[in-house]
């Protein structure tokens, strides 16, 4: 046996490390869809590869089904070029026809056989669980039902084989635990991926003598993890999955009919070992009704970010073009939907084609919304703060401990670092923890996840070469990102700047009118989770809350929108991407005879107008540092690193930074926080 090592022959590349295979008498390079993705930007025909191997290819998430179109136009770039795919559960006669006719060869594997269980097959007592709940259209049951199932498997299997219950989301897993916590003879466990690591690594041992163990667990165990000494599956058939809601033109996150490939994989994960048993609360017809595949991730999702994808890799190609030559391309409406919203962004023009803010982070990993704000954060030169929200909103990291047991107490900890802003919050603690002398005793005190935090910081690192790389700052090999005495960090420190910034960028704002909080919620529909700084509040003093995770729920029939932060109307009229516009305020009731008042209305119009009443004086001068703000932004976006720069130029903009950020201050002062506090964190850091 000839024995290698990483780094010779072989060699592998994800997101976070690599060790590089050399070349020379040939190789093996294992690397994630992502990496593969950037390789084709710059080799489009994957000159000097004989083979690529794609494994997994049913789960069919949006970078697939991109790598699969660059892959099938390298096929005809390069005819040397052997390509092969791979999955267990694949739908072999959709990727045949894809690849004109492709040969298909089958390998038998072997698994233990698997006795299944539909519902008209269980004769639990006490179990009231109608065949008519599979008729509807979005699943949802009663899930002391399901602990009930759980409880009879336990009692009536012999075998002490663990018990593997699928679930949709955290809420079930946690009514379950609940039902299920009177047994005495059973060890419960929970399987989520924003629980601790420690808690969730539980499901690997053994379960105390004499108790048997159940792990109730999301769609994360279908592949994604295998416990040796499962025998028994009980599958709800249920799973939590974003959907494109047209009409609200956001996303939905809500409880989903698994596929019949999603239940062929859990019903595997009894026969790993030995021969298991699967129960399915659902009728065998429902099975057969349900879909054969999963529905990929771009028929199911917002698609601005595999836009400007399409865009890294052919500018001048129309995205509608790109993605018809998907496997199963996404419906032109909603192609449309997201060039209007990357045009809203300034990132494409009318004619689809990329802006110099487009050009400038269509090969960003992250979402354009963040990219756009992490660009503007070098011409406002406050990036360490910008850079780590958007490193957390991009990966959405939770850098807490135990976050789903204990929302309060995250609220809290959030509360001590900033209290109208969780983006700022967020922001801070990492500075904390990233600059304290012993991080692992901050991550303690303030109930942080100090692995999540170092992930976070391997990340932002990769972030931080693209920003500093685009708009061409020196040392973007060295992460001095959060160095707050650097030049691009001048103003880190002045937040409603900084939040001005981020709604730049996230054009997302929540406007409350005369409505109220009660117990976490916003009247009309809208829902702020209790995790947020913003959600407790008896008091608004700035009707504004700008964000960038939202997502509909028809089971809540509401809209949840996570980590706030409160702007004042001032940035709002500054910072709020749209189309200004003045007009003189007519109001009727203050006088008789109707003549217009020195009031003036402000209208920003987008896809939303929002609207402001202030005095004429005030009018003029907002109108007039907008107008000189965004000539500035637009002239550094356009210039910075393409062309000379004007010094004339570079000095009036620092001179009326300086003085926009002591406006904004001013503006900031009137949110209810508290000052003193506030200047002694910034003191402090």
């Amino acid at each position: 046996m000839y024995l290698v090592q990483l780094g010779d022959v072989v060699g592998y590349q994800v997101r976070l490390q690599a060790a590089l295979p050399h070349p020379d008498g040939g190789a093996l390079f294992f690397c994630t869809t992502g990496i593969l993705l950037r390789r084709l930007q710059s080799n489009p025909g994957l000159q000097g590869l004989s083979h690529v191997i794609v494994d997994e290819a049913h789960e069919r998430d949006i970078n697939t089904d991109l790598l699969l179109v660059m892959l099938r136009r390298a096929l005809d770039l390069n005819p040397e070029l052997r390509l092969i795919i791979m999955s267990a559960t694949i739908n072999a006669g959709l990727f045949q026809k894809y690849f004109e006719g492709a040969a298909a060869l089958h390998v038998p594997g072997f698994t233990h056989p698997v006795e299944s269980y539909f519902l008209e097959d269980l004769n639990i007592p006490g179990l009231h669980l109608d065949p008519s709940w599979c008729n509807a259209p979005n699943p949802s049951m009663d899930w002391r039902e399901v602990a009930k199932v759980v409880s009879w498997v336990n009692q009536s299997q012999p075998s002490r084989g663990a018990i593997l219950c699928f679930l949709p989301g955290w809420s079930e897993i946690e009514a379950t635990s609940r039902a299920l916590s009177d047994d005495p003879s059973l060890y419960v466990l929970r399987v989520h991926s924003k629980l601790p690591y420690d808690e969730q690594a539980l499901i690997f041992q053994p379960p105390p003598d004499g108790l048997r163990k159940v792990i109730l667990a999301t769609n994360i165990a279908e592949t994604s993890i295998t416990v040796e000494d499962v025998v028994f599956v009980v599958d709800t058939g249920a799973h939590k999955e974003h959907r494109l809601n047209e009409d609200k033109s956001m996303s939905s996150l809500d409880n989903q009919w698994v596929s019949q490939a999603n239940v062929n994989q859990r019903r595997g994960r009894a026969g790993r070992v030995r021969p298991g048993k699967s129960f399915h609360l659902y009728t065998k017809d429902k099975y057969h009704r349900m879909e054969e595949f999963p529905i990929p991730e771009v028929l199911r999702v917002s698609l601005e970010k595999a836009v400007m994808d399409c865009k890294a890799f052919n500018d001048k190609e129309k995205a509608d073009a790109f993605m018809s030559e998907m496997p199963d391309p996404p419906l032109p409406e909603a192609v449309k939907s997201a060039v209007n919203e990357l045009v809203e962004l300034g990132v494409l023009d009318a004619d689809e084609n990329l802006t110099s803010l487009g050009k400038r982070i269509a090969s960003f990993s992250s979402h354009p919304k963040i990219s756009k704000a992490l660009v503007y954060s070098t011409i406002f030169s406050c990036v360490s703060p910008v850079l780590t929200v958007g490193t957390i909103l991009s990966g959405d990291a939770d850098l807490f401990q135990g976050s789903l047991l204990d929302k309060e107490r995250v609220r809290k900890s959030k509360s001590r670092l900033h209290t109208s802003s969780d983006h700022l919050a967020l922001a801070w603690l990492y500075q904390e923890w990233a600059e304290h002398d012993r991080p692992m005793w901050f991550a303690r005190d303030f109930r942080l996840n100090h692995n999540t935090c170092g992930r976070v910081q391997k990340l932002r690192r990769l972030l931080w070469q693209e920003v500093a790389q685009c708009m061409s700052l020196p040392e973007a090999e060295n992460d001095r990102s959060a160095d707050l005495d650097a030049d691009w960090n001048r103003r880190a420190q002045h937040d409603e700047l900084v939040k001005g910034v981020l709604l730049s960028g996230f054009n997302s704002l929540l406007y409350r009118r005369n409505w109220d909080m009660r117990h976490g919620r916003m009247k009309k529909n809208t829902n702020v989770l209790v995790t947020d700084i913003n959600s407790r509040r008896n008091t608004f003093p700035s009707p504004y809350l700008t964000y960038f995770h939202q997502v509909h729920s028809e089971e809540r029939r509401m809209v949840m929108i996570r980590e706030t932060s409160m702007v004042s109307p001032l940035t709002v009229a500054l910072f709020k991407p749209g189309n200004l516009t003045s007009h003189a305020y007519k109001d009727s009731s203050s006088t008789k005879d109707g003549s217009l008042t020195e009031d003036v209305l402000l209208a920003i119009k987008g896809k939303r107008t929002v609207a402001m009443l202030c005095q004429k004086s005030d009018a003029e001068v907002i109108c007039q540092l907008r107008e000189t703000l965004w000539a500035l932004v637009d002239y550094w976006v356009r210039r910075q690193g393409v062309a000379q720069l004007d010094p004339r130029v570079e000095h009036f903009q620092a001179v009326f930074l300086q003085t926009l950020s002591k406006v904004l201050h001013q503006a900031g002062r009137t949110i209810d926080y508290n000052e003193d506090d506030s200047q002694q964190l910034a003191q402090g850091r």
